[in-house]
């Protein structure tokens, strides 16, 4: 009896024949498997470099060797939420990936970083595994009419060869090609000269969709012509759907890609204003805002419970609502980027109104209210305050250091490993003081005297974000100093500060061109650099609204174009 293809055989043809047709690599961008020259991509943070607060780091001025156009993408694996999402989209189940998929890498603060996502024998075999699953769910008899508008067993290979040519469009997120459909049927054909039943056949086909490279990655063909090319309708569908709403298109993108609306700016802008207005564009705040700010990462802290035997899972589902119900706000244009900083009021419960020491709502579930001086801001919120935490105390350096990061893309280089660690508290000794050795010595100062000011002016609260006035014995003193002199007095003068400092908001503009296109600003990259100040510019001018940065980052060439090269001789 006459053998059929495994699904592992035929998705990897697939993937080698993809991979060519993409950029000629799989690794960096311009050619460079290392992802070196011309990516951008550094090695982890927001930034690289920088002098401090006043220049966005890993930009530069735009000079050296300049990259005048607007690069490309290699291909982008779909992340663990962008699978999810999108088999949900496409097939209404609610299967996903399990809970042991190997995590998906980050770099620049965000899990959609084209380079980063590799995929390995182990992933595959969970892909191949969920892949089956679902087809096995689909051909269920209250499920398969959703794909199935025909009868298998009557009309056999015509009726797969029907729902390939519907499915296929969205699967796959382009136009059929020769091929595509004939090859798939035939893989049903000769599962069934195997022995097997019409829906083992049909398991098959469908296992084979959906660990297809096609499905598996964000494909931008290389048209084998060097320079630069406007992406087709398809493809501008595709970035403007994982950009706000984490998964694939849905009709009404796909009809405006396939009858050219999206490269209108009228047709483009309409299709924007429908999406960011659709509930999915809740997806951009819970993906981009959860990694950007420290809301991921409270799952994965452990306060010390000898330290804070106040701190349970109630309390951390509050801190984590708090910053994300907020940003939720930011991210619709309901609030603006330096309220972030600059509120006093926030979404809180009973359980977090106890634990900052402020009357409670009179309510379980979250409610905006003023929450009085020292609360409400950022930089005052529990969750932010707990992750840059050590287990024990808080620690000003790592929130400090933060700050850098993620406000004024600034990543300080590590430590040398030979660094003198933190002086143990001791009572009668501030923080300051136990700190101060970081600024006089000289192998450490370049770094802590732009971190330590801003982590010591948040020492008013612990490591899991309570209110406090002495520490060790000593009172505390929040007051700094910026090195550009600007001065504060607490936690509430350095977010005021902070709010006004124009580098914040091209910061941001930084964090949302990477997380939009799945890759970092190219290290002297003058068209990278332009763009973002163009970003930053019309930001300012909008009141810092985050729907107005969004439609600045979709409408800017560098996102309806990419940069082919000569296919080989």
């Amino acid at each position: 009896m006459k053998r059929a293809p495994s699904v592992r055989v035929v998705a990897l043809l697939v993937l080698a024949s993809a991979a060519t047709a993409c950029t000629g690599v799989l690794g960096g961008e311009h050619g460079d498997p290392s992802g070196a020259a011309g990516s951008g991509q550094t090695p982890s943070g927001a930034g690289s470099s920088g002098t401090g607060p006043g220049s966005v780091g890993g930009l530069g001025s735009g000079g050296g060797a300049d990259l005048g156009g607007p690069g490309r993408v290699v291909m982008h694996r779909l992340n663990v939420t962008e699978y999810n999402n999108t088999v949900r989209d496409l097939l209404g189940t609610q299967l996903t990936l399990p809970a042991n998929f190997p995590p998906d890498s980050s770099a620049h603060s965000f899990d959609n970083v084209a380079i980063n996502l590799t995929m390995t024998d182990a992933s595959f075999a969970y892909y191949s595994d969920t892949a089956k699953r679902i087809a096995a769910e689909v051909l269920t008899p209250e499920r398969r009419k959703k794909i199935l508008d025909c009868d298998v067993a009557q009309a056999g290979q015509v009726c797969v060869s029907s729902m390939l040519t519907r499915l296929l469009p969205q699967a796959w997120r382009r136009p059929v090609e020769a091929g595509d459909v004939e090859g798939l049927v035939k893989l049903f054909a000769d599962s069934k000269t195997a022995g097997d039943t019409d829906d083992q056949a049909l398991t098959r086909v469908l296992q084979a969709v959906l660990v297809s490279a096609e499905f598996l990655f964000r494909i931008e063909r290389n048209s084998g012509v060097a320079g630069v090319r406007d992406l087709n309708g398809y493809e501008i569908a595709s970035r403007l759907s994982y950009f706000l709403w984490s998964s694939m298109p849905d009709a009404d993108l796909f009809a405006a890609a396939a009858s050219g609306a999206l490269k209108t700016p009228d047709g483009l802008s309409a299709q924007v204003a429908r999406m960011l207005a659709d509930t999915k564009a809740a997806a951009f705040a819970e993906n981009f805002g959860g990694q950007w700010l420290p809301i991921r990462a409270l799952a994965d802290v452990v306060p010390d419970a000898s330290a804070y035997p106040e701190f349970d899972e109630e309390l951390r589902a509050a801190m984590r609502a708090e910053t994300n119900r907020f940003f939720l706000d930011v991210a619709s244009g309901a609030r603006s980027l330096k309220e972030l900083l600059t509120t006093s009021s926030g979404y809180v419960n009973d359980r977090l109104a106890q634990h900052y020491g402020i009357p409670a709502p009179g309510s379980a579930t979250p409610v905006f209210k003023d929450l009085g001086r020292g609360r409400g801001g950022l930089l005052t919120q529990g969750a932010f305050l707990t992750v840059n935490s050590y287990p024990g105390e808080s620690n000003p350096v790592r929130r400090g250091k933060w700050i850098l990061a993620n406000l004024f893309c600034q990543e300080p280089p590590a430590p040398p490993p030979d660094v003198q660690r933190e002086p143990p508290p001791q009572q009668g000794v501030s923080r300051k003081e136990r700190l101060a050795s970081h600024r006089t010595d000289p192998i450490c100062a370049s770094c802590h005297t732009l971190m330590d000011p801003l982590g010591l002016a948040l020492e008013q609260y612990d490591g899991v974000g309570k209110f406090r006035t002495v520490d060790s014995g000593v009172t505390i003193d929040p007051a700094g100093q910026l090195v550009d002199g600007t001065t504060f007095t607490d936690a509430v003068s350095l977010q005021l500060a902070l709010a006004e400092n124009p580098t914040i908001a091209e910061c941001v503009a930084q964090h949302v061109f990477t997380y939009a296109l799945g890759r970092a600003p190219r290290v002297g990259s003058g068209f990278d650099y332009e763009t973002i100040q163009q970003l930053s510019r019309g930001f300012n001018d909008s009141g810092q609204l985050f729907p107005k940065l969004m439609q600045s980052m979709i409408g800017s060439e560098i996102f309806s174009k990419r940069e082919d090269e000569a296919s080989a001789p």
